[in-house]
């Protein structure tokens, strides 16, 4: 009489137990996509505050008659495919474009005393210079939230919950090959 109340008291423990363990690796997993998300969302709110800086700082530039076409062009052209990306991966190519345009942009701005000498322009640079660092800080935070999101899911027996809910590996905030290249500047 006394063996299957063991035996029950045995079974009843090792259910608890997987059952409090897989809540845990589920509401761990939960979490970490959670966290995930929040930081990427946070990458997004300094994008969008740099692409209404930059704007700004085009319609300034417009006025300067002299200014290189081509070099606003390209920064225009950059805000645009910025604008309508969609998603941290395709969001993430596109802030590496545009970080790139802007970095082209005010190099080539540094060659015309009168856009210099001009408050609002000067004000928008040093406010676009403040969002990049911004920027390269909430990527680290990123990039360590999608470190911790893929090494979860990879861990077993974590890697069977995720499975499960469809959870798979996040791209890291990586520099575009642009933003990395040396910059060159012609007059």
């Amino acid at each position: 009489m006394l063996v299957p109340l063991i035996v029950c008291g045995v079974l009843l423990f090792a259910a608890l137990g997987l059952g409090g363990w897989a809540l845990g690796a589920y509401n761990g997993l939960v979490a970490l996509k959670n966290q995930l998300e929040q930081a990427w969302a946070n990458i997004d709110v300094l994008l969008k505050q740099r692409r209404d800086e930059l704007g700004k700082l085009i319609d300034t530039v417009k006025g300067a008659k002299e200014f290189e076409q081509d070099t606003l062009a390209k920064v225009t052209e950059a805000r645009a495919r910025a604008l309508g990306a969609q998603g941290s991966s395709a969001g993430a190519a596109a802030a590496g474009a545009e970080s790139a345009a802007i970095r082209g942009f005010l190099a080539v701005a540094e060659a015309y005393p009168a856009l210099q000498s001009n408050q609002n322009f000067r004000a928008l640079q040093e406010r676009i210079s403040g969002l990049e660092g911004q920027i390269a800080d909430r990527r680290e935070v990123f990039n360590d939230a999608v470190n911790s999101y893929n090494t979860r899911i990879a861990l077993f027996p974590d890697s069977l919950f995720a499975g499960l809910l469809n959870y798979s590996r996040h791209e890291y905030f990586r520099a575009e090959a642009a933003e990395t290249a040396d910059l060159k500047v012609a007059f």
